[in-house]
């Protein structure tokens, strides 16, 4: 599905071109360009914009660059439904490990400190591997039942 944006932008209002020109992440990054485009089109300066986007991405960096450290609790729990091979612990630990959060022009940001995502992986790997482990164990247990029955 190819979305005509130069279409796209024309139709948006100004003040959703400048919502588009001050948060870019918000949108489909090939529609800047083009909302970029109609607001000279209309005659909008972007300098007064360019203030405000300036602004917000000083408001928000310390934010987005901030890592949480996860509570050692959740992670333990999450270790031990990962050892049981309940894939809510493969989640947890993928969430934990893998994590992030997307700030301006695409930059990603890791949503847990080093450390909580160290332990997020294992947690992930751990579960997988059980996982692997418990149903190779059936499917061979399977096919030995199956060549008893018959």
């Amino acid at each position: 599905m190819d979305l005509d944006f130069k279409a796209l932008a024309a139709a948006k209002t100004d003040d959703e071109l400048s919502d588009i020109y001050i948060n870019p992440e918000k949108y489909n990054e090939d529609l800047l360009p083009f909302a970029e485009a109609e607001l000279a089109k209309r005659g909008i300066y972007l300098s007064p914009l360019d203030e405000k986007r300036r602004l917000k991405v000083a408001r928000e960096t310390p934010v987005l660059v901030h890592e949480e450290r996860g509570k050692p609790l959740h992670l333990i729990i999450f270790f031990i439904l990962a050892f049981a091979g309940g894939l809510i612990g493969i989640v947890a630990g993928y969430h934990y490990g893998y994590s992030y959060k997307r700030g301006f022009g695409g930059q990603k940001y890791y949503e847990f400190d080093k450390n909580t995502r160290s332990f997020g992986r294992i947690i992930f790997l751990t579960g997988l591997l059980v996982l692997i482990f418990v149903a190779s164990l059936r499917a061979r247990h399977n096919h030995i039942a199956a060549g008893q029955a018959g």
